[in-house]
């Protein structure tokens, strides 16, 4: 869950900054397991399926937004 959070929150628009593109948030992630913050395996698998992550991501967040709107009319 900590490999996915993190990749999340890099990748998400924040109020504070906007977000990061996807290898760059990839190598943030690798270097966070290369200092023991994460599951070394658990980020070869994102890094072996990150497009279809990254796509995932994407789309959920489009559907967060559009949910978004839909409460606040």
């Amino acid at each position: 869950m900590s490999v996915a959070d993190v990749f999340a929150a890099l990748t998400e628009d924040r109020p504070y900054r906007p977000s990061m593109r996807c290898q760059d948030a990839l190598g943030i992630v690798r270097n966070m397991a290369m200092e023991g913050a994460l599951d070394p395996g658990i980020v070869a698998m994102l890094a072996q399926n990150i497009d279809e992550i990254y796509s995932i991501c994407i789309a959920a967040g489009a559907s967060a937004t559009e949910d978004y709107k839909q409460l606040t009319v």
